[in-house]
């Protein structure tokens, strides 16, 4: 799990039995580039029992790594004209 360096969202029901918020915290220490959303009043299947909650931090997460993927974007384009107008 350490060796996953991609953006991760980890989420969790505050109430579930099968992946605890200890055991949901543990994953997110491990994941470097990782996000911990903790759902209240959800279990283990947050996204039936809190699916607005859920469906808003998916959303949140998917927009984040749209901006994300835009800026990295906007260094290449831009590294490739700076080395273009900088060419003898």
């Amino acid at each position: 799990i350490q060796e996953i360096k991609c953006p991760t969202l980890v989420m969790v029901g505050a109430h579930d039995p099968a992946t605890p918020v200890e055991m949901a915290r543990r994953i997110h220490s491990q994941i470097t580039h990782s996000s911990l959303v903790v759902l209240p009043d959800a279990s283990h299947m947050a996204n039936l029992e809190q699916p607005e909650q859920f469906n808003h931090h998916v959303l949140t997460f998917l927009a984040s790594l749209l901006v994300g993927y835009a800026r990295f974007k906007n260094r290449v384009v831009s590294r490739k004209l700076t080395r273009k107008r900088s060419a003898p």
